[in-house]
């Protein structure tokens, strides 16, 4: 079963929601007196590049995602901003993913904090329940 491009950048948003709820719990590696976790991040759609394990070029579009929702930004607004530094945390995540010209993998990427941020590439497949899943994630780079 084939799926669409919207399937997949809907679940390569849902991945930015798992991030926010990962960063949020308090673990060995972020705990409140390192400040606050952001509680939405900016992310971009960009093109897949050819030779790089990351992200570059034209902005295809933009959301702010945050735990409850999912909004389109509209490309002519003002450039989002990650805010003010909060100890190891920015106000706002940054991300940026891409879609590989044949839907097989999404590069992804997350930045919530100067040193606190994944890179990673997906395979697109169909879970159990037939939803369009993010799967076997490969890390391409960790600050």
């Amino acid at each position: 079963m084939s799926h669409t491009k919207d399937e997949v950048i809907m679940a390569a948003l849902e991945q930015y929601r798992i991030v926010l709820d990962e960063v949020a719990r308090p673990t060995r590696y972020s705990s409140p007196k390192d400040g606050t976790p952001p509680s939405e991040i900016f992310v971009e759609e960009k093109r897949e590049p050819e030779s790089l394990p990351y992200t570059t070029g034209t902005v295809l579009a933009l959301w702010l995602v945050s735990r409850e929702a999912i909004s389109p930004i509209s490309l002519s607004a003002p450039e989002p901003s990650v805010g003010e530094r909060r100890g190891r945390f920015y106000e706002r995540g940054h991300g940026a993913f891409a879609v590989a010209d044949d839907m097989s993998t999404v590069s992804l990427g997350w930045q919530v904090g100067p040193t606190h941020g994944l890179g990673v590439r997906f395979s697109v497949e169909r879970d159990a329940s037939g939803r369009v899943a993010l799967q076997r994630p490969e890390r391409l780079w960790i600050s």
